[in-house]
């Protein structure tokens, strides 16, 4: 018997890229992979099962690619077993949601001879991700411990104070951190270190804020002397929890002496904005509207040329800064995230004092570019003559006073032996949790999942200018976000494939009725014998109308089957929802007959957002688990003509009821609530398809806030 596999999704998510194979044909020494699946489980859900079985063909994958040095251990935990002991040990999470009795695993640990990692749980919302984390984790056990990047910086990133106008999340450690530190050996040093260690290879340094001469002098050696620096600046930086408290005196950072001398033009003091790049976010008035100081980069504005960008879009930038060139700068600059020519900078103390529509007007009208990334090649001499007064060379040693703080390791560097490579980005926010992760607790663990590109966007930054490119090719092989774009495809191209039959028969059906209703005798008349050709014609009209209502229901079953299947391939199941409803918003409005309010969540609590009372969040999850776990039963129309009478007026994009989900001001997510069915059911559709769907239960809204208002 032949046994093959044909992956059809996307991106091709299971068949493994180049960046993978190289990986695990350059391990040479032995490397066990131990997948724990509770593969028997009786009660978990289809999509879980469906999950883990295609993570055990990947992995099977993976040890095929490296069969020598690489073993596949499949595990089935049972309860009170010694492998559920190990799963424990390794740190795999074990489920006991589905049964009390017997906890579901599906994690990895990945062991090398020095080293081990595990991922606690295979996330099925991170599928397209996955090749990537599985990965990254035979990196991590693999990888030289000879390269060494240095975080120079007094932001945080270890974690830090809440700041009460972001969410708890942000008081944490920052996943970019968490993540980096995986990948290679880190070290954080504050802006008092006065010289950077003789083992880094690559220095990043972190919103350099009211940076002292010395340091900068610091970060000037370290490039003389051939180290690699990638520098993230910020004007605004909306994410330091002090930032909103000084009124007048952000939080920005910057380079002074340093871009001075690499012919580089920043303003500290201003904010980009583009009209051209504006994000959507919530205004004062709850509704959508763009925003021009947040830009949001998909194709155009990225330099896709540059294979370190390959593949990135959906990239946030909250409030940041912008950079150019002077002619006679000694670097060359290869941009890499740049604006339209109609952007305009503008005082970055407004961005906490001025409204998104009238931030706007600011903006609207300029004629200026600025890069926001970019790549910084070229020989450089030291923006410093001779080092500051409070740092003495070794030639100087004997004349140091023990007072004097510091006596510098090396000797003064006037010229960079070789080309230099620096990485500069002027925002910082775009890769602080609030802006980057969406993280949930899940029995004691926190799972972060990205919301946007931009921190694969800084690992492809720092694994490129350390030269590895492997896992760039990996992260780039998608984007992990990206809608279900294929399915939707597929699915139109289903309802194509069967609407043209339908409205064959449709007509022929109706064609059939008026010649029955011709023939049959009218109400009243008193004619009540039929000719016997009549008769037969009748007959036979009958007849050809069951079979062609017998068609009309094949077509349309067919129809249903082709949907579901496509569900399945990309969601492993057939719910209207989609899976959308985990930690996924954070604003929920209801609308029934023109009226309207909304429910938001603030500091972890659920408020009616009118008055700021708290709501009744077991009444909400009731709500979402319904919506989420809905069978679809039918594939009702996805024609505009026929939408009245599912309850849906104006191309099906508004109803007596209507739900919406809004996550940081942007719309996530919106249900269009029709008409019931006689014998069970109703109707709904989304506002983004014009495809309607029967359910098989109905939805339970809220007509007022007064519904929704926690009981005490």
């Amino acid at each position: 018997m032949l046994h093959f596999r044909v992956d059809v999704t996307a991106d091709r998510l299971y068949t493994l890229n180049n960046g993978t194979r190289n990986i695990l044909e350059n391990i040479k020494a032995p490397l066990t992979i131990k997948y724990f699946f509770s593969d028997g489980h009786k009660q978990i859900p289809a999509v879980l099962k469906n999950f883990g079985n295609n993570v055990r063909e990947i992995l099977q994958e993976y040890e095929r690619v490296n069969p020598d040095m690489i073993k596949l251990e499949i595990i089935n935990p049972k309860p009170d077993s010694d492998q559920e002991e190990w799963a424990k040990r390794y740190g795999i999470q074990g489920i006991e949601e589905f049964s009390p009795t017997e906890a579901f695993y599906m994690g990895i640990a990945v062991i090398s001879e020095t080293r081990e990692t595990a991922i606690t749980f295979m996330d099925p919302r991170k599928e397209k991700s996955l090749e990537y984390d599985i990965s990254k984790a035979v990196f991590e056990v693999t990888k030289s411990d000879s390269f060494k990047i240095g975080i120079y910086t007094d932001v945080p990133i270890t974690g830090g104070p809440e700041n009460p106008y972001l969410q708890q999340q942000n008081a944490g450690p920052w996943v970019f951190y968490q993540e980096l530190s995986k990948l290679y050996k880190t070290e954080k040093l504050n802006f008092s270190v006065k010289e950077i260690p003789a083992d880094i290879n690559l220095l990043v340094v972190l919103q350099p804020q009211n940076i002292t001469e010395s340091s900068e002098y610091a970060i000037d050696q370290f490039v003389m002397r051939g180290g690699k620096l990638v520098v993230l600046t910020d004007p605004y930086m909306a994410s330091d929890p002090m930032t909103r408290s000084r009124v007048g005196n952000p939080s920005s950072g910057n380079l002074r002496m340093l871009f001075e001398k690499w012919g580089i033009l920043y303003d500290a003091q201003k904010i980009v904005g583009d009209m051209t790049h504006a994000a959507v976010v919530r205004g004062q008035d709850g509704q959508p509207v763009p925003f021009g100081v947040w830009l949001q980069f998909n194709d155009e504005g990225i330099n896709q040329d540059a294979q370190i960008m390959n593949g990135m879009g959906n990239l946030i930038f909250p409030y940041a800064g912008g950079f150019n060139l002077k002619a006679d700068s000694p670097l060359k600059l290869t941009p890499l995230i740049y604006t339209s020519k109609r952007a305009q900078d503008i005082d970055a103390v407004m961005a906490g004092i001025m409204p998104p529509l009238e931030m706007n007007k600011q903006i609207e009208t300029g004629l200026k570019e600025y890069n926001i990334a970019g790549m910084l090649t070229g020989k450089l001499s030291s923006a410093f003559q001779q080092p500051p007064p409070d740092i003495k060379t070794p030639s100087e040693q004997e004349q140091a006073q023990p007072t004097e703080p510091y006596v510098y390791k090396n000797a003064h560097i006037k010229e960079a032996s070789a080309e230099s490579s620096i990485i500069l980005i002027t925002d910082v926010d775009f890769m602080a949790n609030h802006f980057s992760v969406s993280q949930m607790n899940l029995m004691g663990n926190t799972i972060s999942q990205y919301r946007n590109n931009n921190l694969p966007l800084v690992f492809n930054l720092i694994d490129f200018i350390s030269g590895s490119t492997d896992l760039i090719e990996i992260r780039s092989r998608g984007n992990f976000l990206r809608p279900f774009v294929k399915f939707e495809e597929m699915e139109r191209q289903a309802q194509a494939k069967y609407n043209s039959a339908e409205r064959e028969l449709q007509n022929e059906l109706n064609s059939v009725q008026r010649e029955l209703n011709q023939l049959q005798p009218k109400e009243g008349s008193s004619e009540i014998v039929l000719s016997q050709d009549i008769a037969e014609q009748i007959k036979r009209f009958k007849e050809k109308e069951l079979d062609t209502r017998r068609q009309l229901k094949e077509i349309r079953k067919l129809l249903r089957q082709d949907i579901e299947f496509y569900q399945k391939i990309f969601t492993g199941k057939a719910n209207c929802g989609q899976g959308i409803f985990n930690d996924s918003f954070d604003t929920v409005t209801f609308t029934d007959s023109g009226n309207s309010f909304s429910v938001k969540k603030t500091d972890g609590i659920w408020v009616v957002a009118e008055s700021e009372y708290p709501a009744d969040s077991t009444l909400l999850y009731k709500l979402l688990e319904n919506l989420n776990t809905q069978t679809i039963t039918e594939t009702a129309s996805a024609n505009p003509e026929n939408f009245d009478k599912f309850g849906f007026t104006e191309a099906g994009k508004q109803s007596g009821k209507k739900i919406t989900f809004y996550k940081d001001g942007n719309t996530f997510a919106e249900f269009l609530i029709g008409n019931s069915r006689e014998g069970g059911g109703q109707y709904i559709k989304r506002t983004d398809t014009d495809q309607v769907w029967l359910i098989k239960n109905a939805v339970t809204t809220y007509k007022s806030r007064g519904n929704l208002l926690k009981k005490f």
